[in-house]
């Protein structure tokens, strides 16, 4: 093969097999591959083009449905309308879709009986490690959760400005294919109506109802895929490096991109530079004071006089109470040239966590084409 003119391509879509067969330590060609790439699924900017006659909402919708595998993407029938494909080509006895779930996890897993009631109990919605072992009643489910993320099926979501993603508690398992979400929510539980000719009713009472609420994740990982479309291409004021959303007990954000200011944004003129109508911050609570004037200040989270300490800024929260650096972090409001408000750090702050006050960002100006 080394003298030769001839270059070999092994492709194959059942990871475990590829892995195992082809580049596991004992397989023949250990050692002996130029390069391996595994082949994601097409994003929507992309997915999108295999239905151009669709409105814009119903390309997400169709997106969230079959998601970006190409060969189910190839079953959708552009003439027709999205509800017809779904009956007809995922909600019928005999359709290529309709038992293509079972097929590849049958292929894909060892124990397919344990991982169908974690992946069942993942797509009703517990997405917390203890909401999945109640629901699905089974001992070690963490090891069947971490075979699930290896062979992609599976991913464990954990806020983005997390340093240690692995060691976070605030992490959600979610599904990672979106037609693996639809066959678990629709077509598994509902498997009795279908097989005898019921599709319609299925999608009448159980699909079309709550579709767009089903959409709604999808959606956010749409504006993801833009986000970083934009940003890697210079559409963006700055490179992003880590792109996903935002939670806590209380409050969510569901698009968070965090990056540095690229070089000619940063030499902008006044304290933040603008992109759109969203103002970015500029300066850097590292680099002394900033070029604006102190209006007041909030404690994001206001501690009790008794806690107050020396190193206490001195500065009142929003109850009342004073703020001690030493167990909450200070966030100041700052007037720039341009009367705009910015969330930033005060100067006073030697150690601080940064906690996500971000600018609103008007997503009806997203567009679809990325």
């Amino acid at each position: 093969m080394q003298r030769s003119q001839v270059m070999l391509v092994l492709c194959g879509s059942y990871i475990r097999m590829m892995e195992a067969t082809v580049l596991g330590y004992q397989a023949p060609l250990y050692g002996r591959r130029t390069g391996q790439y595994l082949l994601e699924p097409l994003g929507f900017a992309d997915a999108r083009l295999l239905f151009p006659g669709y409105s814009p909402e119903d390309q997400v919708r169709a997106y969230a449905v079959y998601g970006g595998t190409p060969a189910y993407l190839q079953t959708i029938q552009p003439e027709a309308p999205l509800a017809d494909n779904i009956v007809n080509g995922i909600l019928s006895r005999g359709a290529f879709l309709y038992d293509e779930v079972r097929f590849v996890l049958q292929q894909e897993l060892r124990e397919p009986r344990n991982c169908f009631a974690v992946l069942q109990a993942t797509a009703a919605g517990r997405t917390r490690l203890n909401e999945i072992r109640q629901a699905t009643r089974i001992e070690g489910v963490s090891a069947y959760l971490d075979t699930l993320q290896q062979l992609h099926l599976v991913e464990r979501a954990v806020p983005v400005t997390e340093s240690q993603p692995h060691k976070s508690r605030r992490g959600l398992y979610r599904l990672k294919d979106p037609f693996l979400r639809f066959w678990f929510r629709y077509v598994h539980p509902n498997r009795s109506q279908p097989e005898r000719g019921g599709g319609q009713v299925v999608l009448e009472t159980q699909v079309l109802p709550q579709l767009d609420g089903f959409t709604g994740p999808v959606f956010e990982d749409i504006c993801q895929q833009f986000c970083w479309r934009a940003g890697l291409s210079g559409g963006l004021p700055f490179t992003p490096h880590r792109v996903g959303g935002w939670w806590d007990a209380n409050e969510e954000i569901d698009l968070v991109a965090l990056g540095r200011l690229r070089r000619s944004w940063r030499n902008a003129s006044g304290p933040a530079a603008r992109w759109g109508s969203t103002s970015w911050p500029t300066w850097n609570a590292r680099r002394g004071s900033p070029p604006a004037t102190w209006k007041g200040g909030r404690c994001a989270m206001p501690c009790a006089p008794a806690l107050a300490s020396p190193r206490n800024c001195g500065r009142p929260s929003p109850g009342g109470r004073t703020c001690c650096s030493s167990t909450c972090r200070c966030w100041s409001v700052y007037s720039g040239p341009d009367r705009s408000d910015a969330w930033r750090p005060p100067p006073h702050t030697s150690r601080w966590s940064p906690r996500p006050v971000l600018p609103r960002v008007d997503l009806s100006r997203l567009r679809l084409c990325g």
